[in-house]
């Protein structure tokens, strides 16, 4: 049985890591075309703002080669606009894919299931040796509040990785998780990832809850 939990995106970005730079102007010429607001944004970083519609912006760190969307929005909303970004440059401009090493995912997210997060990440530490031991050679009296989780066989420097780090929101840590995702692979597995995204906070969050 599936929990309830009301899950909502705080910041969500998509973007892609690139050998060469990205063409911007053609970008920002494909982008008005597709109803985006491109003028009084100066190509200027940082960040550089190629575009907005809506809630959505097109941005890019020159320093960084990366070039995405982002904003407050649903996830397939954010699907929607960067799979609009990346056919902007792999059949408008003809970009040739190798010169996009990886697709990246990040966001952060606020979750309610009535339950009081502080509460249940201690209940979460407390199964475990872990704790009394450091308590012993510290001399304090400590608790878990926050779990992180990453993909087993890669490592964060690699082109295929993931992060999940689960906490209270501490101005209300009562009441309210704090997620923040990465998530970095190929253009499919990535959109994919993100389509299932609040399908997958809610299972770990029920997971964690059982507890």
């Amino acid at each position: 049985m599936s929990m309830t939990a009301k899950i909502s995106p705080l910041q969500l970005r998509l973007v892609s890591v690139w050998m060469l730079p990205p063409d911007y102007i053609g970008i920002r010429n494909f982008l008005e075309d597709r109803g985006y607001t491109t003028r009084g944004f100066e190509l200027l970083p940082p960040p550089l703002i190629l575009g907005e519609k809506g809630f959505v912006r097109v941005y890019s760190d020159i320093e960084r080669r990366t070039l995405g969307v982002r904003g407050q929005m649903s996830p397939t909303d954010l699907v929607e606009a960067y799979s609009e970004l990346m056919q902007v440059n792999l059949k408008d401009l003809g970009v040739n894919p190798d010169n996009i090493m990886f697709h990246e995912f990040a966001g952060d997210y606020s979750a309610i299931t009535g339950r009081n997060p502080l509460e249940v990440m201690r209940k979460f530490g407390d199964q475990t040796d872990f704790l009394s031991k450091i308590q012993t050679k510290s001399g304090l009296d400590l608790a878990q509040i926050s779990i992180g989780l990453g993909l087993r066989r890669t490592i964060p420097t690699s082109k295929e990785w993931g992060h999940f780090s689960i906490e209270p929101a501490y101005p209300s840590s009562n009441s309210r998780y704090h997620i923040s995702i990465v998530y970095r692979n190929n253009l499919e597995d990535v959109l994919a990832f993100v389509k299932g995204i609040e399908s997958t906070i809610r299972n770990i969050l029920q997971e964690l809850e059982r507890r």
